[in-house]
């Protein structure tokens, strides 16, 4: 989907662009047009005041294209501009040793400075927090038999399984929070809210296909994983850090339209004493 992504935004800004070549030469040539009527016809009023609009909106025209280059200039600008000064320079390595992990203490007590030393002791860490556990599925069956949890009914697994449609994707989208930092490839959850009716088609066909498939594309899988220090604790230790996971906006875009769906039954399977954040249902802190 992100080739697709590229290939429509290219086709995009070249249409525009032709468009609004095109729309700009035609206006051009009516106010030609307008100042020869003009000259025939000096107290022609109707002339007149097409050829003032025609004017105002070879203005318009004129001054977006040039607030578009002034932009671009401020960009090269910041680009290719003097480097920050000392004092800033100062200020971003300080903010920078700050969120670097200096020291890690291992399973024998020892701290380590060197960075491949420090990835392994937070890769070994996680590896065993997180680690799964094997649990058979005959287990989960008798569990389940003994119990008798209600089970969900035909209708309702069919309208939970059904095709994902474009009024989904699109409440998704704009579901999405702004100002967040996008994943691994770099686009957040505003590039899909302004491409919304360019992508939604690709998007419901690739999420359909993953419902039918069960397979997800394996960019999902992917994350950039920050560790957040726990506050007032010793930032030596390993379990002192929890792990941030910063991931795609498409696999969010999908995980929000699941999530809807879910909603919508929960309320009916899920215990009263388990229904905190669930809609229409409120709870308290004692």
């Amino acid at each position: 989907m992100k080739a697709v992504s590229r290939g429509i935004i290219i086709s995009y800004t070249a249409k525009r662009n032709k468009e609004k070549f095109e729309l700009r030469n035609r206006i051009q040539k009516t106010i030609q047009k307008l100042e020869r009527d003009l000259q025939e016809e000096p107290q022609n009023i109707k002339i007149k005041e097409q050829l003032i609009i025609a004017r105002h909106e070879l203005n318009i025209e004129e001054q977006e294209e040039m607030v578009k280059n002034l932009r671009r200039a401020k960009q090269k600008n910041f680009e290719h501009a003097n480097k920050p000064g000392r004092w800033l320079s100062f200020k971003l390595k300080k903010e920078r040793e700050k969120r670097t992990i200096q020291q890690l203490q291992d399973e024998k007590g020892i701290y380590h400075s060197d960075l491949e030393k420090k990835k392994q002791i937070i890769y070994q860490y996680f590896q065993g927090l997180y680690k799964k556990e094997e649990v058979e599925e005959e287990y989960i069956r008798k569990y389940l038999e003994k119990e008798q949890t209600p089970i969900i009914t035909e209708e309702l697994k069919e309208n939970l399984n059904r095709k994902i449609t474009t009024g989904e994707v699109i409440q998704a989208i704009r579901s999405q929070k702004n100002n967040k930092t996008p994943g691994p490839d770099g686009l957040s959850g505003e590039f899909y809210k302004i491409l919304e009716e360019i992508l939604s088609p690709v998007m419901v066909d690739l999420y359909n296909e993953v419902l039918t498939n069960s397979s997800v594309p394996e960019t999902w899988r992917d994350a950039i994983i920050s560790l957040i220090s726990k506050e007032g604790t010793d930032a030596k230790q390993i379990q002192n850090y929890r792990p941030i996971s910063l991931l795609n906006s498409d696999y969010k875009i999908f995980a929000t339209i699941i999530a809807n769906r879910l909603k919508n039954v929960l309320n009916e399977y899920i215990h009263e004493d388990q229904n905190g954040f669930l809609p229409g249902d409120t709870f308290e802190i004692i």
